[in-house]
């Protein structure tokens, strides 16, 4: 089967679609919408908080088979954090912060900021 999962692409202008992959394959999008100014707005200033294009380009907690990767891409920027298998954004946030400072912390800063404002516009809250 390979690597499949959810890719969630957020345009500058606040477009976004959410999208199913299957390894290199991309679905076509199950859902688009548009974020609010709001939104936009309290997602600039997450990015800017967080200096994304400052992240390192791989930050991992798991080797282990069947681990839950994130990824991140800004422009040409990329960077992937690897969780342990069925760890949340969530969990892992909370299990960095108890470690001390560390990138991991900034990236999911900004993933569950924009996870949160995509799902609210569905009328659904992560």
């Amino acid at each position: 089967m390979g690597e499949s999962g959810t890719i969630v692409t957020i345009e500058r202008d606040g477009r976004f679609r959410v999208a199913r992959f299957v390894n290199a394959r991309i679905e076509a999008p199950q859902r688009k919408g548009m974020l609010r100014a709001e939104a936009i707005r309290k997602l600039a200033r997450t990015f800017a908080r967080v200096h994304a294009a400052d992240l390192p380009g791989v930050m991992s907690r798991s080797a282990a088979a069947n681990a839950h990767r994130l990824q991140l891409s800004v422009g040409k920027r990329m960077s992937t954090l690897t969780l342990f298998p069925g760890e949340t954004a969530e969990q892992a946030a909370a299990a960095f912060a108890r470690s001390g400072l560390n990138p991991a912390i900034r990236f999911l800063d900004l993933w569950i900021t924009a996870q949160n404002l995509v799902a609210r516009e569905h009328g659904k809250t992560r």
